[in-house]
């Protein structure tokens, strides 16, 4: 029955649960990229990165789970960047599977800013199992109900395109985009299963505490039509190879994060999600994510940052002579300071 009520709220209700059409991780931070085209080659490698959401666990067939996989690498010849994005929603009876490809050019506003506008382009199968909603022991009424689309599966095609700015360096970070401008439908069956277009705000700073710790606040805004502003306050403090903090995400979960650095081109994080801010809370027992990062050591890569490192001193107040500044080694920390 539980499997019932929650297919039947996504497919006839999908217009007032515009909240979870996007993908959603709690890691945003580790890869901007799936939320603003702008944002790839930020790194200034090409970088791999993985993430799955394995959501509202023990609350039974058909709770939400996402993947997605992206690559993104700097052009640097041409200023710009380029990035392709693979992704698989799934909630209830309903699946999303996507390709998109972005671009983006990068201006040089400091030794470390950089301002970069972006576009993405994506196709998206859009897929409606009808014939996994149960309503009897034999499943009839599903066979007879129009509004089921007579049991029979519904598979849609639909091209989508967005844009973004970012603005980053050393210290601050500030986004906005819109992955997808304009609306469509889900499912081809009239007014259901409207998507709509989403902004996303996102920013956040690079606090150094003291010579062991950094502090990395950000904070992302989701913005959609006929739904609430919904915003995620993510907090994490860097102790060398380990990070480790907690988000706030407004009006549903508080999430646990940590994070580790096993190598400079290799990291892994972990998040865990606990519903307390809304009627969802009791029902489950969180929401479990992972996140991959990977980056590639290419000669010509490394030659192209040597000129960019000869050019970056990141300097410092000296904690044990507040009166004297000193330049701190070079960490080109991939992980927590560059997204």
């Amino acid at each position: 029955m539980k499997n019932v009520i929650f297919s039947m709220l996504f497919v006839a209700f999908s217009n007032a649960v515009l909240a979870q059409q996007d993908q959603r991780f709690t890691l945003f931070n580790y890869n901007y990229a799936i939320i603003n085209p702008a944002a790839v080659g930020s790194k200034e490698k090409l970088s791999f990165v993985a993430l799955h959401r394995q959501q509202w666990v023990d609350y039974g067939q058909g709770a939400p789970y996402t993947s997605t996989i992206s690559l993104d690498m700097p052009v640097f010849k041409l200023r710009s960047a380029i990035g392709l994005v693979l992704g698989s929603d799934n909630h209830g009876i309903l699946q999303n599977n996507s390709v998109g490809f972005s671009y983006a050019v990068i201006a040089h506003t400091s030794d470390y800013g950089r301002l970069s506008l972006g576009a993405n382009v994506a196709v998206n199968q859009n897929r409606v199992n009808f014939d996994a909603i149960r309503t009897d022991p034999t499943n009839s009424n599903v066979g007879i109900d129009p509004n089921f689309n007579f049991g029979q599966n519904r598979t849609k095609y639909s091209p989508s395109a967005g844009f973004g700015f970012y603005y980053y360096d050393r210290v601050f970070k500030l986004g906005i985009s819109m992955p997808v401008i304009h609306s469509y439908s889900y499912y081809g069956l009239g007014n259901a299963g409207i998507k709509t277009s989403h902004v996303y705000l996102t920013t956040g700073v690079n606090l150094i505490l003291n010579e062991k710790i950094s502090y990395n606040p950000r904070v992302l805004f989701k913005i959609a039509a006929n739904a609430p502003l919904q915003a995620e306050i993510y907090n994490q403090f860097v102790f060398g190879k380990l990070a480790c903090g907690f988000s706030l995400r407004t009006s549903e979960s508080v999430s646990g994060i940590v994070s580790y650095t096993f190598h400079p081109q290799f990291n892994m994080s972990y998040a865990y999600d606990v519903v307390m801010l809304n009627k969802l809370r009791g029902t489950q027992y969180g929401s479990h994510e992972i996140g991959l990062n990977y980056v590639f050591q290419f000669p010509k890569y490394n030659e192209q940052q040597k000129v960019l490192r000869i050019k970056r001193k990141h300097e410092c107040v000296d904690f044990d002579n507040p009166q004297k500044k000193k330049f701190f080694k070079e960490v080109e920390d991939i992980f927590y300071d560059r997204n």
